[in-house]
Parts: C-alpha cells; sequence; structure tokens
C-alpha cells in the first residue's frame, strides 16, 4: 500500500463491494487498520427488508393525526426512553420532569442507590406536581398541599378529617419501570414490558469497552422543529445525503459506502458505521492523502496560519496519522492511555440507533461523543424537539464535572448559535437541520404519497418503521 502524502487515496476506487455501492466495504477498511478492531465493530449484519414497505414509506405517517395518536397509544408507552444521564440527579432528591406526548413522569433520586419515576400528578385533584426539576424533600402539590414521600408514598393530607373514606395504602403515586445502563436513565410505563438489558440486546456488550458510565455531559442544548419526530430521527439513519448536504465532508468521510446493521430479529437497535480519514467514492480519484489529512485539520482551525497544516509522514496514510493524533490529544487531557484503542473507535462516525428515538455514537469520534433524543413537541404531529448532548470522559484522577444545563435555542436561532457544540459540529448538524422542514413540508405538498427507498443505504429506515408497525398493530388498550 502506498503511504505517498501525494498519492491518491490508497483504497480501491474502482468495482463494488459486497452491498453493491462503489469503494472499499468498511470491513475492508478497518482491516487496512495499525490496531485490530473490537469484536463488535468487526461484525456486519444486514437482513433484507425489501418486502417491508417495498412501495416506500406513506406521508400519512408524518402528517396524519390518526396515525400520531396512534403512537402515542399504543408505541411511546410501551417502549423504553432514556430520559436523563445518572449525573443528572446524583443527590436524594434532585429530579428531572420528562414528559412524551400526554405524558409526565418525575424521575427522582429516591435513596442514595435507587431512581424512581412517578407519574407527575397529584392524584387529589389532577394538578401537575412539579413544573421543573430540581431538588425537594418529598412531591408537594402546589394546589392543595397533598405530599408524597420520595418512595411514593402519600405523606401529608390537608383537612385529613374531611376524608374519612381514603386509605393511603391505596394513594401511592403509580410508577413507570426504571433501568440503567451505562449512565443512562431510562424508563418504560408498561409494567409488562420486556426488561431494558432484553431491549437493548447485544449493546451493552459493544460499549462496554467504552466506558460511558464514566463520562458526563459537556454541553446539552435543544432545538424546535418544524418537523414529524421520524422526519427528525430519519434524518440520521443513513450517510447518503452527505454528497449534497455535507460536502465539505466528502475528501475525508465514506458516505455511499457505509455500513448498515439492521437485523429483523434485533427490532430494537439498528447501526451506522461511516469511516472518517478515506475519501467518499464520489472525489477519491481526486483526493490526496494530503488533501484528507488537511481537510480533517485545517491549518485555520489549529491556528497555524495559511499553509502550515500537519504534514503527513510518507510512511503513514492519513487515516493512520489522524487516528494517532487524536489518541495523543485524548491522552494528554483525559489522563488516561489510549494507545491500545484502535483507529476506527477514535475516528468513525459509529452510531446506534435505539428505537424510537434514542441515537448514541460509539467509540471517541473525534474526541467528542454526541448522542441525540428525538420528541414530539405539544401534542403536534408536525413539530419535535431535537436534544444534541456533547459526553465527554471524566479526566483521571477527578471528580465528575457538573453536567451542563440543558439550553432550548429561541426562536430564530439555529444551530449555528449552540456555539457549545463547537463551530465545526454545528455547522455540520445545522446542514442537517436545513433539511427536515423542507421535508415536512414537502411530505404536505406531494401528489405522490409514497417516497421512495433505496434497498441498502435506507435499511435503517425501513428496520425503523417495521418496528414501529410491531407496536402499532398490537393494541393494548384495556
Amino acid at each position: 500500500m502506498s503511504t505517498d502524502p501525494s498519492a491518491k487515496s490508497t483504497f480501491p476506487k474502482s468495482g463494488r463491494n459486497l452491498q453493491g455501492s462503489p469503494g472499499p466495504a468498511v470491513r475492508e477498511i478497518l482491516s487496512n487498520d495499525e490496531r485490530p478492531v473490537p469484536p463488535a465493530l468487526a461484525e456486519f449484519g444486514n437482513d433484507y427488508l425489501g418486502d417491508d414497505f417495498s412501495s416506500g414509506i406513506h406521508r400519512d405517517r408524518y402528517i396524519s393525526p390518526e396515525f400520531f395518536r396512534l403512537e402515542g397509544e399504543r408505541m411511546w408507552p410501551r417502549t423504553w426512553q432514556m430520559v436523563c444521564r445518572a449525573e443528572e440527579i446524583p443527590k436524594v432528591g434532585d429530579h428531572v420532569i420528562f414528559e412524551i406526548m400526554d405524558n409526565s413522569l418525575i424521575v427522582v433520586r429516591a435513596k442514595p442507590d435507587q431512581i424512581k419515576a412517578f407519574h407527575n400528578v397529584c392524584l387529589h385533584r389532577g394538578r401537575i406536581l412539579r413544573e421543573t426539576g430540581g431538588n425537594v424533600p418529598n412531591l408537594r402539590c402546589k394546589f392543595h398541599g397533598f405530599a408524597w414521600s420520595l418512595d411514593g408514598a402519600l405523606s401529608s393530607i390537608p383537612c385529613r378529617w374531611d376524608f374519612p373514606n381514603l386509605k393511603e395504602e391505596e394513594m401511592a403515586l403509580p410508577e413507570a419501570r426504571v433501568g440503567l445502563w451505562a449512565g443512562f436513565v431510562f424508563i418504560n410505563l408498561d409494567p409488562n414490558a420486556m426488561s431494558l438489558e432484553e431491549y437493548l440486546g447485544e449493546i451493552p456488550n459493544h460499549f462496554r469497552s467504552w466506558h460511558f458510565e464514566d463520562r458526563y455531559i459537556a454541553a446539552h442544548v435543544g432545538i424546535l422543529v418544524n418537523a414529524n419526530w421520524k422526519v427528525a430521527v430519519e434524518a440520521g439513519m443513513e450517510a447518503m445525503h452527505v454528497v449534497a448536504t455535507h460536502r465539505q465532508a466528502l475528501s475525508y468521510m465514506a458516505d455511499i459506502n457505509a455500513q448498515y446493521d439492521a437485523v429483523k430479529n434485533r427490532p430494537h437497535y439498528s447501526r451506522l458505521i461511516s469511516p472518517l480519514g478515506v475519501p467518499s467514492p464520489f472525489v477519491a480519484d481526486s483526493t490526496s492523502e494530503q488533501e484528507i489529512i488537511d481537510s480533517m485539520f485545517p491549518p485555520q482551525a489549529r491556528g497555524t496560519g495559511p499553509g502550515k497544516g500537519i504534514e503527513l509522514p510518507a510512511d503513514k496514510t492519513a487515516r493512520q496519522m489522524a487516528a494517532e493524533i487524536l489518541r495523543k490529544q485524548m491522552s494528554s487531557t483525559y489522563g488516561r492511555d489510549f494507545s491500545s484503542v484502535s483507529d476506527s473507535e477514535m475516528l468513525d462516525l459509529i452510531i446506534y440507533s435505539i428505537f424510537p428515538n434514542f441515537y448514541i455514537q460509539g467509540g471517541y469520534f473525534l474526541n467528542t461523543t454526541l448522542f441525540y433524543r428525538y420528541r414530539p413537541w405539544n401534542s403536534d404531529p408536525e413539530l419535535c424537539l431535537w436534544e444534541i448532548y456533547v459526553l465527554l470522559p471524566t479526566p483521571k484522577n477527578s471528580s465528575t464535572p457538573d453536567p451542563a444545563a440543558f439550553r432550548l435555542l429561541k426562536p430564530g436561532e439555529t444551530l449555528l448559535d449552540a456555539h457549545e457544540l463547537g463551530p465545526a459540529m454545528s455547522s455540520f448538524l445545522n446542514q442537517d437541520l436545513g433539511n427536515m422542514a423542507y421535508v415536512q413540508k414537502g411530505l404536505r405538498a406531494t401528489r405522490k404519497p409514497q417516497s421512495v427507498l433505496a434497498r441498502y443505504q435506507e435499511s435503517q429506515i425501513r428496520h425503523f418503521h417495521r418496528t414501529l408497525d410491531m407496536y402499532l398493530s398490537a393494541d393494548t388498550r384495556k
């Protein structure tokens, strides 16, 4: 393999990989790395879903109030939802409010080692108990003063004498199920739902070496999007849009040769792997190794001035050099040893989509791990909240920093105003944001009621809707 920095990208440009796209397959790219990837990244599984939504996705799924209502009745109450990180509620009495459709929950640290989730409604006259998160000794209604202890037991009844038939033991706050994984707190409204462990499948094994429980929220921003929540979710389920939406990334990002893992018997998660440090097949014939490293680490971003970027050694590819730079940066910043971490874990966009609305990046992606959450807003089928989190490792021999407070961007602001994400990331994500409202508008305007889906590159979208239908087809109303 040539490592001349002036040489064009060293991976094959012609021919097709096993999925039919031009350029090398992800497994080929990873097999040429200096360090072997962990077994989880060597896996590949993609079931043919051509018979599912073979004629595309009908627009009613995004604009119909009736379809939106069915999601609220049959899907949202039965799926596991990520509500917060454990470090957001570290002390007894700390709590957050989580709302989805018409449901409101108080997620509270009831004991040092116990987190509970209660339906956020007073059982006297139905007022919301807590309007915002914070720290409280008990859960007291502002209307008449009924109060519950942090374990959900009724603890105070004003005018107790006037409720002769009330039985305290029958007035405990209704609970939702709580599950913990890798520092994330999940809830499920369905008492009969499968466990979180079963729901997540192999994901905990995949993430074990990345120590997400030892990370903290460094930034948390949200933006209201004029689109159905599924439009926002689907924007990150394929890399085929990079050539039109993120053209600045073509010189260093595999796009149409990305890998999609979507398996029928794993309905609650799928995965996208898009390698960095290699060019898109669209530009591979005209992109040199030096140009790849220059586009990833531009001189102006490093403060070195024009023409003083990173000079690629003759014995390194751009991908190898980029991973080496990031390993050194991570080791210096966090006081931990990253020398054995694979190039893929340091560089690549490894996105796990956990049904229905949670995205999380695996590995260390350019030293910045992101995760996203998408929720309907105010029970409006054509409005959603997109939340973006930055998750960073806790420095060695240091206490966990306080999590960043949530900031909802103001009307008229875009993700370019989310400075806490950094200029490169806010710009990249703002390009995705720029499509969402126009997709929703197009779904309203179209005379063709069903979209067209690529067989392989949009297989995650097929997989997602197949799982959604699994929930919608089961009427659980009593």
